[in-house]
């Protein structure tokens, strides 16, 4: 090959590699659009490509189910003044944890307007189906109820830390002074302190109904602690003392 050519080959492979450069920085600078949940490109903090972190409520890509009501929203009244509201929602996803999420119970009069609302947060583990109380405000007339869980914020499960390891310990469901105690312990099993235990004990009819619900909660547990609780109820007549579940909700905290 002439010296003069391979000279010439050499100097438009450099300028190629300028004109590259230059484009490729116009191009990143100015004309590169920016991150988005539509854009098919795992970036920002998703999950998943397009699902997941800031694009929690898109998830164009991976097909993640929505949180579902699976029962029917009980409306329960623990005292002639107090009513309770009871639902119980099922994460179907066993690939994903929602750590985040919000819920709403709404009555509505009879012209279908809302009377009053009931918003909060919760968190639920792949698969899990997990029940939400409302529990003893003054009694409101209204027609119907309603109940949504919305707006979660899914991990997947190879990044979210599982359930804190708990366990329940000696727990008796007793009628003590005309209310239904339930007393036991909860031994933290972990090495991390768990911030806050949610007790939930639901009530059985004979008849094999939810006929109440009752909570508490415990802060603080340390690792290798056992701590005494008590969940107590208006006496419900009856009522399948032996039927009494007990349910722990208690997330792992992220710091």
């Amino acid at each position: 090959m002439p010296r003069r050519l391979r000279k010439q080959i050499l100097y438009g492979a450099f300028y190629l590699l300028v004109f590259a450069l230059i484009g490729g920085g116009i191009y990143f600078l100015f004309l590169k659009p920016a991150p988005s949940c539509y854009d098919k490109v795992k970036n920002q903090d998703e999950v998943e490509v397009d699902c997941g972190g800031v694009c929690s409520g898109v998830c164009s890509t991976v097909k993640i189910k929505p949180l579902e009501s699976v029962v029917q929203i009980l409306t329960l009244r623990p005292d002639a003044e107090h009513m309770s509201l009871f639902a119980q929602i099922n994460n179907p996803n066993l690939d994903y944890m929602a750590k985040s999420f919000i819920y709403n119970f709404s009555l509505y009069d009879s012209s279908d307007k809302v009377v009053k609302s009931f918003r909060g947060s919760s968190f639920i583990y792949p698969g899990e189906a997990k029940y939400i109380l409302v529990p003893n405000f003054p009694n409101i007339d209204f027609s119907r109820v309603g109940f949504t869980a919305e707006s979660p914020e899914w991990v997947s499960s190879k990044e979210a830390s599982g359930a804190p390891n708990l366990a329940l310990v000696g727990a008796q469901v007793n009628m003590k002074e005309g209310k239904l105690v339930v007393e036991g312990n909860i031994v933290n099993k972990d090495v991390i302190v768990v911030g806050s235990v949610l007790a939930l004990a639901t009530f059985t009819g004979d008849l094999g109904q939810i006929v109440g619900v009752s909570q508490t909660e415990v802060a603080d547990l340390s690792p290798g602690e056992t701590r005494a609780f008590s969940i107590v109820h208006p006496n419900i007549e009856r009522v399948d003392l032996a039927a009494t579940k007990i349910f722990l909700y208690a997330q792992r905290s992220s710091h």
